[in-house]
């Protein structure tokens, strides 16, 4: 019996995928025409990334119906998700998985249909006298009641060793060097910008952190209720990409059971 590959197995479940875009639809959009347009732009991203196409089927479907629930796209130059592989564990063999995870502008627009958020400011890093960060703020507008307040995040520098010291912490699992006090496992992007940490990363770290705070359920509200906000970006792609690396971690140690799959 021949195995579908994950783009095959998602146009099998072409139904599924229809039903879920219609969640988050206003009448008369036509779902499989989304569906169907969606897996095309993952099939022009696998042409870069091969690996794609090497992941576990089911990882794959798995993947899209989330992206799809969350009303994103994988549309590339909408800048929503970023798409990855892992190496898992499946009893003795090692496998590729696909994950989809939502990029800081993916984060907002999650927020945003939940209605907890209703706009968002460029985070601000604060600086010493040399010009290293110690510290990161982003304000947030959010509804109260019947009406909305502007509430300011802050993260100071304790909270910037806390994220180094987890990013170390992650991706330093099963490595016999290791070393718990000088954190050489941790993003470089801690210690790169002056002695300290880089401005645009701690920027996307921000976002990351406060959005967490937030707290989200997609039932809350339906997307077709929530006006669509002018798209900004309010921090560097590639600065987001490695705050989000940081929390995840790339490390060949994620075992999952065979019944999951």
């Amino acid at each position: 019996m021949e195995t579908k590959t994950g783009l095959e197995l998602c146009k099998a479940e072409l139904p599924t995928l229809q039903a879920i875009i219609k969640l988050n639809s206003e009448a008369g959009v036509d779902a499989e025409t989304v569906a169907l347009q969606e897996l095309d732009y993952l099939k022009s991203v696998s042409f870069t990334k091969p690996e794609i196409n090497e992941c576990i089927p089911e990882t794959v479907v798995m993947a899209i119906k989330t992206v799809m629930k969350q009303n994103l796209s994988l549309d590339p130059s909408a800048g929503l998700v970023y798409i990855k592989t892992r190496n898992v564990k499946v009893k003795d063999k090692w496998v590729k998985a696909l994950e989809i995870m939502p990029s800081a502008n993916g984060l907002i627009s999650i927020a945003r249909q939940c209605g907890r958020l209703l706009d968002i400011e460029r985070p601000h890093p604060k600086t010493d006298d040399n010009g290293k960060v110690i510290g990161v703020s982003v304000k947030l507008k959010l509804p109260s009641g019947n009406e909305t307040r502007w509430e300011n995040f802050e993260f100071d520098e304790g909270d910037i060793y806390r994220w180094r010291r987890a990013s170390h912490k992650e991706m330093s699992r099963n490595k016999q060097d290791a070393n718990n006090e000088k954190l050489n496992y941790a993003n470089d992007n801690y210690t790169n910008w002056k002695g300290g940490i880089d401005p645009e990363f701690a920027r996307a770290k921000a976002i990351r952190h406060a959005l967490k705070k937030l707290g989200t359920n997609a039932n809350e509200h339906k997307a077709i209720k929530i006006s669509q906000a002018p798209k900004e970006i309010y921090v560097d792609v590639s600065a987001d990409e490695q705050a989000y690396n940081d929390e995840v971690g790339y490390t060949n140690v994620e075992i999952i059971d065979s019944s999951e799959l």
